[in-house]
């Protein structure tokens, strides 16, 4: 919920003020990754999801930005934990 939360906070305002086509996809992505997280369901593939657009917001947009990189560095480490002892 840490990250979950700010990210489609995040992703959800930046779609609704309208963006151009190839910045979409990432925050789409980013919802996606920031759903999957809060649902709980399929935590690794929802941390690459949102470990990967993250990483794009941060460096992707020709300047440096602090808070996405945050973001995916607790993304990964989410995909390192898995799911947990309850599934599988």
């Amino acid at each position: 919920m840490v990250v979950a939360v700010p990210v489609i906070a995040d992703g959800g305002k930046a779609l609704l003020s309208g963006l151009s086509q190839p910045t979409a996809w990432v925050r789409v992505l980013e919802l996606a990754g920031g759903a999957s997280l809060l649902l709980g369901l399929w935590t690794p593939i929802g941390g690459v999801l949102l470990a990967l657009s993250q990483a794009w917001l941060a460096f992707g947009r020709g300047a440096f930005d602090i808070a996405p990189l945050i973001a995916a560095a607790i993304a990964v480490s989410l995909i390192m934990l898995g799911p947990g002892a309850w599934f599988g």
